[in-house]
């Protein structure tokens, strides 16, 4: 795989490459509109993301306060 070949994901604190695939391919067959949309979707149907191996990775909102 190449994310294991050139090591991407050494860094990575909160999501992985393989997280970040999901999440875009959900957004994409979805047609979700905004983070919000995909948020509330993977974390609708979290029972199932155990058999895409993100459990517990779902990408989360960020609230900025200024």
């Amino acid at each position: 795989m190449t994310v294991d070949k050139y090591k991407t994901d050494k860094h990575s604190k909160v999501i992985n490459s393989r997280t970040h695939l999901v999440a875009m391919l959900f957004c994409h067959l979805s047609k979700a509109q905004s983070i919000g949309e995909i948020t509330n979707g993977l974390m609708s149907i979290t029972g199932n993301l155990n058999h895409l191996g993100i459990l517990g990775k779902t990408p989360k909102k960020c609230h900025y306060h200024t």
